[in-house]
């Protein structure tokens, strides 16, 4: 993953910084602001597709270590950005994060559909896939490389464009109604009592 110079406007959002400032590089959860996640998140969903279209534009062979390996190792900055805001949300939600996390939803959404209906990609994958048994791979990597295989599959690789556009749909409504239930259970956890009377 590559680090590049934040724009001016970016330069306070330190979700944007490729380090953090602190003891360990810790988060700084005291220095984020609420603001800065969905900025965060588009930013680094731009850079994170830049990376997949570069694999899958690779005009090299395909191989286990420039494709599965280069897919398994991409996108490592907006996983830090996703790992920090859900495990915020879940921790210290508030009506403004929820909101923040139905809007996030959605765009993680649409840029894991992105990749898995990605055909150019899925074709080297294919290609690594079937040959499988005729290269050296330890028993790590051909779990990863099965694994990411049947992950195109199971998104829909192979639907034509008007059922990968319906199942698109179908993931954002999920994603939505995945953090509605999240949110539904913390309420009623946080609503619960528990009444002792008998001394």
């Amino acid at each position: 993953m590559s680090c590049n110079e934040p724009e001016k406007n970016e330069s306070k959002n330190i979700l944007l910084n490729c380090d953090f400032d602190t003891a360990h590089n810790t988060i700084p959860f005291k220095k984020i602001k609420n603001s800065f996640f969905i900025p965060a998140f588009e930013k680094t969903i731009k850079e994170a597709s830049k990376e997949i279209k570069s694999i899958a534009d690779n005009k090299n062979k395909p191989g286990f270590y420039n494709t599965v390996e280069a897919l398994d190792k991409s996108a490592k900055k907006l996983a830090l950005v996703s790992n920090i805001f859900f495990n915020l949300n879940h921790a210290e939600t508030s009506p403004e994060l929820q909101k923040i996390a139905k809007k996030a939803a959605t765009l993680l959404a649409d840029f894991e559909n992105d990749i898995y209906f990605n055909v150019k990609l899925f074709k080297r994958v294919k290609k690594i896939y079937d040959k499988r048994k005729k290269i050296e791979l330890t028993n790590e990597q051909i779990t990863l490389l099965e694994k990411t295989y049947l992950q195109f599959f199971k998104n829909g690789v192979e639907l034509d464009k008007e059922k990968q556009s319906k199942l698109r749909d179908i993931s954002k409504e999920l994603a939505k109604l995945q953090l509605q239930f999240d949110e539904n259970v913390l309420a009623e956890t946080n609503n619960f009592i528990l009444q002792i009377d008998n001394k």
